[in-house]
């Protein structure tokens, strides 16, 4: 597979015994390929190693469970999006007791005759009416890999973690994981934002979900947005690990997600800040263990924490250490608290409103406390001063998300294909191809006729004016765009005009393109790019 400068999908790994002699040193010649840009890849090591010469017969392995959770799905009004809720009184177990449990009839996957086809079983039945779904997992730190196994062994990774087992002792520890069918992994980014692998030891397969590190900002503000109550004790809120949200929600906002079939004798890696979730297909045993690199050094420097009241969740650990072995030249600032700098993964507007905080400061137009609250808000919770977004309004601000929801009923309703003969589109008036294309021409027309209009109130000329308002240097043909914050913006669909009917939720096939008739901005924006300047 030839990499590309925007490789955004999960890539596979082939490599030899050589190199994974020197783990650390593959990972960073994977991400010299862009593998890191897709959250996730996949590993599949050579034939001649063997993790676990002597096999998985679970009656011979001394592990006994502490800690079994009996998982519980509390749905929610918006279809594709719940939460889950751990009952830790469940009795301690074995791994013959635990198996024994994942493989009775009661927690039996249904039959399926591909993953695709037990990945749309699994979504039905977390979402659908009826008492809540249960299942049960397992947490134990614990290896299953030989010791004497010298590649590869998760209890012995080469990463800059190693030797700190002070700093941080439980990270640099394997565990296992057991899980059955339906035993759900929410969204989740993993501690101090570092690196994870993950090897599937025995068992059924995993689906997991991964949301590209650069889309990060993007999953959080839909969490935020479909669990308001939660965003109002902790900002942070995906950092508890128990919220879930179907792929196909995620696509519908315009978050990018990707798919991994985690097999039986493979390993995942996931990359810093990469959100990832899933579920599995049956019982199955599992190892992880987090580790690093160099590059994840400001990463750990820039982590946003857990911030509510209940700081058992969060795990943290001092990087002094780090800073001074890879940033030396940093290490003053840091231990004074001057080494302020953005999260690699920060969008641009945060970006633009640091460099604006900073011109501020330069110029005396807040004062160094003033900077100094600012920059801590934005720290937590990349929150934007009221002035800044009033001077830059068409950016994509966290509390201008427009979430996208999705009928109730999507996730049981089989795609359907139309074949050639049927001509008709299901839930516009059963249109035909001939009317369908001549709604499009008319409409095509009356956007000509009405070129400049689409805004409640506005005139071309005064469109116009505004436009003229601004320079761009690039010679750039900027659009007005809607401003999200007025009635007309926030009105919802009506789903009966010829417009939402259209729609592909509504039976339609998308050929007119537009927003419902009733959703019209009273307050359109110009929009701008990083170029764009404001006539003085």
């Amino acid at each position: 597979m030839k990499p590309s400068s925007d490789q955004t999908k999960p890539m596979t790994f082939y490599p030899s015994l050589e190199e994974l002699s020197s783990f650390d040193k593959y990972v960073a010649n994977m991400e010299s390929q862009c593998a890191h840009k897709a959250g996730v890849a996949k590993i599949v090591p050579p034939k001649n190693w063997v993790a676990r010469k002597v096999g998985y017969d679970l009656a011979e392995m001394d592990i006994k469970i502490k800690k079994q959770l009996e998982q519980s799905i509390c749905k929610t009004k918006v279809a594709g999006a719940f939460t889950t809720k751990s009952d830790r009184s469940i009795p301690s177990s074995t791994l013959p007791g635990y198996q024994r449990l994942a493989t009775s009839s009661n927690h039996l996957p249904p039959q399926h005759t591909s993953s695709d086809d037990l990945e749309q079983l699994y979504w039905k039945q977390v979402t659908e009416d009826g008492p809540p779904s249960l299942a049960y997992k397992a947490k134990v730190q614990a290896t299953l890999t030989d010791p004497d196994q010298a590649v590869l062994n998760l209890a012995n990774l080469s990463s800059i973690l190693f030797g700190m087992t002070e700093e941080v002792p439980d990270l640099c520890l394997p565990h296992l994981s057991l899980g059955m069918w339906k035993t759900t992994s929410c969204w989740q980014v993993e501690d101090m934002d570092l690196y994870a692998v993950n090897y599937l030891h025995h068992g059924a397969p995993k689906t997991r979900y991964c949301v590209p590190p650069q889309f990060g900002y993007k999953l959080e503000q839909v969490a935020q947005k479909l669990f308001p109550g939660v965003t109002g004790s902790c900002f942070n809120l995906l950092r508890h690990k128990d919220i879930m949200i179907s792929p196909k929600l995620l696509l519908d906002n315009n978050i990018p997600v990707n798919k991994v079939v985690h097999e039986q004798g493979t390993f995942l890696v996931f990359f810093p800040h990469a959100f990832h979730a899933g579920f599995d297909h049956g019982f199955n045993i599992s190892e992880i263990a987090n580790f690093a690199l160099p590059r994840w050094v400001e990463y750990g420097k820039r982590f946003r924490e857990c911030l509510c009241t209940n700081k058992k969740r969060s795990v943290s650990f001092k990087m002094d250490k780090f800073v001074e072995k890879f940033q030396p030249e940093m290490l003053s600032c840091w231990k004074q608290g001057r080494d302020f700098a953005l999260h690699p993964e920060d969008p641009e507007f945060v970006q633009r409103y640091c460099g604006d905080m900073k011109t501020r400061l330069y110029l005396g137009f807040i004062t160094n406390t003033e900077f100094e609250r600012l920059r801590e808000s934005l720290k937590l919770k990349r929150k934007i001063a009221k002035w800044f977004k009033e001077k830059f309004p068409n950016l994509d601000y966290t509390d201008h998300f427009e979430l996208v929801k999705r009928d109730e009923n999507y996730l049981n309703t089989p795609v359907l294909k139309l074949k050639k003969s049927d001509k008709s589109v299901k839930g516009v008036d059963k249109l035909s191809t001939s009317n369908h294309m001549a709604v499009k021409k008319k409409h095509r027309q009356d956007v000509v006729v009405k070129k400049g209009f689409g805004f409640k109130g506005e005139k071309f000329e005064d469109l116009k004016a505004k436009r003229s308002l601004f320079q761009c240097p690039s010679n750039k043909k900027h659009k007005f765009k809607a401003c999200r914050t007025c009635s007309g913006c926030k009105e919802e669909d009506c789903n009966t005009c010829v417009y939402c009917l259209d729609k592909p939720r509504n039976g339609g096939k998308l050929v007119l393109k537009q927003k419902c008739k009733k959703r019209v901005c009273e307050s359109p924006k110009m929009g701008t790019c990083p170029m764009c300047r404001l006539k003085v």
